[in-house]
């Protein structure tokens, strides 16, 4: 059913792109959105700060028109994931306390072994380092039919039983990509992994995210820039959304966000969703 629903969805937003006109007006402050222009002077911004990140061209026939032949999407290479997001919540789900403020946001913070004290939810929202932004629940996703959570739990124990053998952590390396979503005027994040035997992944990636946003917005779908193998993609429905509500947060600390730091400020969030790939986005953007 999930499937099916994905596809209608994808044929719908794929009639409405080409029936669309081109943005022109900028909503960065008001909706969180970019125009193309706005996106392509983000990712300059990006790479000019992070020259591990590069703009490409990808496959002629399917460039956007909106977008410069040579600034089709951002994309940064080898990207190392050294444990799966299901370790991470392991190793410290005894350190860590989450409570879900009034925006539907996921806070953690680290409590003590003994006793928690009460938390102050306004202040810990404004804590850059304790922040973990939840994705609302109303995309649609394929990942979660029973087959996909058998594979990936099969997958998860056979590479835990291999490291368990030799004691060698298997570090997977990813590479990251980011296009314009023209129907959500948002950047759109796709994800394609290798095992350490350099092989793609395809279902694993899954555990490369925290489990509240695969079960809801991850799928596997083919690039929009890039031939070959699916690839994991974050799909982009409150993308807009959420970078309102920190766009938001950093104008009621003092800040002035720019459409020049957008792209420091959706990786930061994205950092919530796939904490365990360590790609650069190096400036530092306090909330």
């Amino acid at each position: 059913m999930h499937k099916i629903k994905n596809e209608i969805n994808k044929a719908y937003r794929s009639v409405a792109e080409k029936m669309m006109g081109e943005m022109s007006e900028s909503t960065f402050l008001t909706k969180g959105q970019l125009t193309p222009d706005e996106f392509v002077l983000a990712g300059d911004t990006l790479v000019d700060k992070c020259p591990t990140w590069s703009w490409e061209a990808g496959s002629e026939s399917k460039r956007n028109p909106s977008l410069p032949d040579d600034k089709q999407f951002l994309i940064i290479h080898d990207v190392p994931s050294r444990m799966r997001a299901k370790d991470l919540i392991d190793e410290d789900k005894n350190q860590i306390n989450e409570i879900e403020d009034e925006d539907g946001w996921v806070i953690a913070e680290q409590k003590e072994k003994t006793e928690i004290e009460d938390i102050d939810k306004e202040e810990i929202k404004k804590e850059e380092e304790d922040e973990i932004v939840d994705i609302d629940d109303e995309c649609d996703s394929d990942d979660d039919d029973d087959d996909d959570n058998i594979l990936a739990k099969k997958d998860d124990e056979d590479e835990k039983k291999e490291d368990d053998e030799d004691g060698v952590v298997r570090c997977r390396r990813y590479n990251i990509s980011l296009t314009y979503d023209k129907y959500y005027a948002t950047p759109r994040l796709w994800l394609q992994g290798y095992g350490e035997d350099k092989e793609p992944l395809d279902k694993q990636m899954f555990e490369d995210v925290m489990a509240e946003h695969a079960k809801k917005t991850v799928t596997l779908e083919k690039h929009t820039h890039i031939d070959g193998p699916k690839q994991a993609t974050i799909h982009p429905c409150e993308h807009a959304n959420v970078m309102k509500k920190m766009i938001d947060v950093m104008m009621e600390n003092g800040k002035e966000p720019t459409v020049d730091s957008y792209m420091f400020i959706f990786l930061k969030f994205l950092s919530s969703v796939i904490p365990t790939i360590q790609y650069d986005y190096t400036t530092d953007i306090e909330l």
